[in-house]
């Protein structure tokens, strides 16, 4: 295999958008929010966070950062929220919560692992 090969290889890897959205409907709120998938980066500090001391995930951490991470403005494409507006957003309804953060683990791949690790806690 020639050089370049390999480095057309690596620029079409940094260059593809291999993000997953889904829009969600939020009864609660009576509009849709857009669900993007989160970086590798994101994905891991959210995870870092949330980790508790025996090794189990903190669905209070969890939760909010993974809604704050993952939900965008359907139209505009920009996100919703920041780190500024967990606490706020946590007096929500926890079934609007429930759905947005279900949906974030979903498109980022952590659905079932974070469940399983979560248990208990």
């Amino acid at each position: 295999m020639s050089e370049n090969t390999v480095i057309s290889l690596k620029d079409r890897i940094r260059t593809v958008i291999d993000t997953v959205d889904e829009v969600v409907e939020v009864p609660e709120w009576g509009l849709n929010v857009l669900v993007r998938s989160m970086s590798a980066a994101e994905r891991y500090s959210i995870l870092k966070a949330a980790q508790s001391v025996d090794d189990k995930l903190d669905i209070a951490i969890l939760y909010p950062r993974i809604i704050i991470a993952t939900a965008f403005d359907p139209e505009a494409g920009t996100k919703l929220f920041d780190l500024d507006d967990e606490s706020w957003l946590m007096d929500k309804s926890p079934v609007a919560l429930d759905r947005l953060a279900s949906a974030g683990l979903r498109v980022s791949g952590l659905d079932e692992e974070a469940k399983d690790r979560g248990k208990d806690t």
